[in-house]
């Protein structure tokens, strides 16, 4: 997770926007016959008219087109992690929608808008970080990160929170700033190392990854009870 070069939004829209609207990916939709990706309304009423791939030209279905596309998951997860608010934006239209179409009837809970217990965080949400000491002789200090229900993170192997200390921060911040927070905090030399760890694994994380990286990277998860999950 070291080295790794980070890439502007606006270098990934060729994979992220649907050809069809010129917007980013919703309800991200694939056609079986040669992958290719628009969203799901785009391609369900651009196939109304055609049975070929707006694409590459190849025949989708000689009669049934609609049965060879497949929702795309993965795809429309990495496009609403890469762009800031989209889901948020998403969601608050479709409740939008079906308050004023009541007579509309969402086939899923993200379909109309509710919360889906998807996880998809945005740089300015507020984390809260419990800084507790790494086993030695690995390395002075370490942060293990878990999530509550407020979507506040902390750490699961507390045995008694009213003792736990967290440093609140933006999710935006990167593991550099958290670094030069705990040298301030403990007192610590520019010679005297320190590392975040992830817990997972045990490994330090790059300077360069900020929190909302590292959620994603280890696949934290909501909780709607007092139980808490690992990083």
């Amino acid at each position: 997770m070291s080295g790794l070069p980070r890439l502007r939004v606006t270098e990934l829209h060729p994979n992220l926007l649907c050809i069809l609207c010129g917007g980013y990916y919703v309800d991200a939709t694939t056609i079986v016959e040669c992958l290719h990706s628009f969203c799901k309304t785009c391609i369900v009423r651009y196939l109304e008219s055609s049975k070929f791939c707006p694409i590459c030209d190849v025949q989708v279905h000689k009669t049934k087109p609609l049965l060879s596309i497949r929702p795309d998951k993965t795809l429309q997860d990495i496009v609403y992690k890469l762009v800031p608010g989209l889901y948020q934006n998403e969601m608050c239209r479709r409740r939008e929608f079906y308050t004023n179409h009541p007579e509309a009837e969402p086939l899923t809970a993200e379909d109309s808008g509710r919360d889906s217990g998807r996880l998809y965080i945005l740089p300015d949400d507020p984390v809260s970080v419990a800084l507790h000491p790494a086993s030695p002789p690995t390395f002075s200090k370490k942060t293990l990160l878990g999530e509550n229900e407020c979507g506040h993170l902390e750490d699961k192997k507390v045995t008694d929170p009213s003792h736990v200390r967290y440093l609140q921060c933006p999710a935006g911040v990167n593991m550099a700033q958290l670094k030069r927070l705990l040298r301030a905090k403990f007192g610590l030399g520019p010679m005297h190392p320190v590392a975040v760890l992830a817990c997972t694994s045990g490994d330090p994380l790059s300077d360069t990854l900020t929190l909302v990286d590292v959620a994603y990277i280890t696949s934290w998860q909501r909780v709607r009870n007092s139980h808490l999950c690992d990083l």
